[in-house]
């Protein structure tokens, strides 16, 4: 697209001071000057213009002096004047009037921007859109879709024109916002808008179809197991009934039965029995353990009796001992004729233990007669307790039978109404979780998907385009970087435009020994990563400035280049390889007009003077600010 920028002027208000202005032209164009005199800040204000969202300008002096951004774009032979207003104030509208094509930037007031110009940014792009012929008309894609559909605007070419100073030697990425490869074929004018609007509207629906497709199985997943949870309630509740179930039945023909369902009166019942045989197990379980304890105390007097009995005859096995002995109190010795002591306190102690056991054997009788004693009156106990046992066991028996009986005589009707309930509950279930889908609405979108698919056939195979086309932009690209500063320079550089492709819109080499693909973050010095944005860009200038049909403005803006060579000091060797980077835009932009008629714009933020004298003498017809000593743009 035969375009460029004309100018840009920003405004505080409508004196001669409150304007700041700066002339553009075609070819290449040098803004030069220290740090923070605003050199950067030209590329955001560019960018506003063209109707971005939002607002990159540095806050600060900019900021505060202006109240409203403009420029002149001239797109093939025509001229509108774009202006924002300052995002500080909280507008977000676009100014947008076409203007004579004589028309300078100098020339542009204050007053110009009448407030009645100034659109919503999508109505502005709009405008803008039919001015570089990118306005879709639905009635001649002749397909219904919505209203909003996926198009292609003047935004989307912006990625292809700004290289900004963080991004124009970055070794992770080439774009400062990510272009679309669907847009590629309508930027470059292969095809007409309508072609990515037909791409777009078939990825749209193919990811709604997929999302509704998700939606559809979690639906069927949730809804089949409640619906198996009715179908079988429903039919254990007809096999209990005796009623004949149908597997052939419906969901509908299922939800139909249910709801004619006839309900089980509960049966009432008394009470009374269950009441009684509760008392009767608290009466048993009393009787049980006075029975229990009496039981206990037989046990310990007839352990006691048997133990009486061992010691009894114990004192009768000594009793018949003692008969034969002839015991004395007193013991006189043969041999000395004197009483002797020992023998007689032995035989003391003798006589006692021998009147001790004729007292034990006298108690006998009546320790036996105490153990008796006390065994009978325990069993008359026991035989009392076990006669008040036995009618009240045998009425609990009874009571048990009846109510065994009783239970046998009703399971089948409690089944039944639990059944019954089970139905209700599992309807009442499923009425509350199912999961309602709209398979219509799926259909329809198929349907759409199958319209637009049909539509896309009519345009040529792209796939050879693709080919043919990327090898342009390569061999551009591969004899821009021999001109400039590149490290162990490879082979061959690709760069893919085919959507298809994993590596679409990545740069990259193949390793001459593996075949590995090497992207640009591999191959090494910053240096290398600007020979390949330089080579890159300069060849989508070449190639869009070469399509006659081409929506891409054959305009180009690099934001401080040589800050790769000159980070805090320069040296003849640095100085040679930045000229390379002008020399090669120079050269560049020659070629261009003469293979197209077309002579781009290129911009240049740079601290140019730092290459030196003798060199800055060869730009100096390129100098469009030069802001040192104290100027700056603001």
């Amino acid at each position: 697209m035969n375009s460029y920028i004309k100018g840009i002027a920003v405004f505080k208000d409508g004196t001669k001071e409150g304007k700041r202005t700066l002339e553009l032209s075609r070819g290449l164009n040098i803004i030069s000057g220290n740090s923070k005199t605003g050199k950067s800040a030209i590329m955001d204000i560019i960018d506003w213009c063209l109707c971005s969202e939002q607002c990159t300008i540095p806050r600060g002096v900019i900021t505060k002096f202006t109240e409203i951004y403009s420029l002149i774009l001239c797109i093939n032979n025509r001229c509108i004047l774009l202006a924002r207003q300052n995002q500080e104030k909280g507008k977000n509208s676009v100014f947008i009037k076409e203007i004579s094509k004589d028309k300078e930037i100098k020339d542009i007031l204050f007053e110009d921007f009448d407030d009645s110009l100034f659109y919503k940014r999508k109505v502005a792009l709009d405008k803008i859109n039919d001015i570089i012929n990118l306005t879709v008309n639905k009635e001649d894609l002749k397909l219904d879709f919505a209203s909003k559909i996926p198009k292609t605007d003047l935004r989307d070419t912006l990625p292809y024109m700004l290289q900004y100073q963080e991004i124009v030697a970055n070794k992770s990425t080439l774009f400062y916002m990510d272009p679309d490869p669907k847009r590629f074929p309508v930027l470059a004018g292969w095809y007409g808008p309508d072609y990515y609007v037909i791409l777009g509207m078939i990825d749209n629906l193919k990811s709604e179809i997929r999302k509704m497709e998700k939606e559809e199985n979690e639906a069927e997943k949730n809804n089949k197991l409640l619906i198996n949870n009715l179908y079988e309630s429903l039919r254990l509740y007809y096999n209990l009934t005796g009623k004949e179930f149908n597997n052939e039945w419906n969901l509908e023909q299922i939800i139909e039965r249910i709801k004619k369902l006839d309900g089980f009166k509960k049966e009432e019942y008394s009470n009374s029995i269950i009441e009684r045989q509760e008392v009767l197990e608290k009466e048993i379980e009393k009787l049980n353990s006075q029975k229990i304890a009496i039981n206990n105390k037989i046990s310990r007097i007839r352990y006691q009796q048997r133990n009486g009995d061992d010691y009894s005859s114990f004192i009768k096995k000594y009793e018949q001992r003692t008969k034969f002995l002839g015991i004395q109190k007193d013991y006189i010795c043969p041999i000395c004729n004197r009483p002797s002591e020992s023998l007689t306190v032995e035989a003391v102690q003798i006589i006692e233990a021998d009147n001790w056991l004729r007292n034990e054997l006298a108690n006998l009788p009546n320790d036996i007669s105490k153990f008796k004693k006390e065994l009978d009156l325990l069993n008359l106990e026991l035989n009392e307790i076990n006669k008040q046992l036995i009618p009240l066991n045998s009425e609990y028996k009874k009571n048990n039978d009846v109510i065994e009986k009783t239970i046998r005589e009703k399971s089948l009707n409690e089944l039944k109404q639990k059944a019954y309930w089970k139905v209700g509950s599992e309807f009442e279930i499923y009425e509350s979780r199912k999961i309602l889908f709209n398979e219509k609405k799926l259909a329809d979108k198929r349907g759409e998907l199958e319209k637009f698919s049909e539509r896309l056939k009519t345009y040529p195979d792209i796939s050879e385009k693709y080919v043919e086309e990327k090898r342009i932009i390569e061999n551009k690209m591969s004899l821009i970087i021999e001109k400039l500063d590149f490290e162990h320079r490879p082979p061959e550089l690709n760069f893919e435009l085919n959507p298809k492709k994993e590596s679409c819109f990545q740069l990259y080499h193949n390793n001459v020994i593996s075949g590995e693909r090497i992207f640009l973050r591999q191959m090494g010095s910053a240096s290398n990563a600007l020979a390949c944005h330089f080579g890159l860009f300069l060849s989508f200038l070449s190639y869009f400035s070469s399509q006659e049909n081409s929506k891409v403005p054959s305009i180009l803006f690099f934001d401080q280049p040589s800050q790769v060579y000159f980070p805090s000091g320069a040296d003849n060797t640095d100085i040679e390889k930045v000229s390379q980077i002008y020399e090669t835009i120079l050269d560049e932009i020659q070629t261009i007009e003469k293979n197209t008629g077309i002579v781009p714009q290129i911009i240049v933020a740079d601290h140019i003077k730092d290459i030196g004298e003798e060199n800055v003498k060869l730009y100096e017809h390129y100098f469009k600010a030069d802001w040192r000593d104290g100027r700056k743009f603001i």
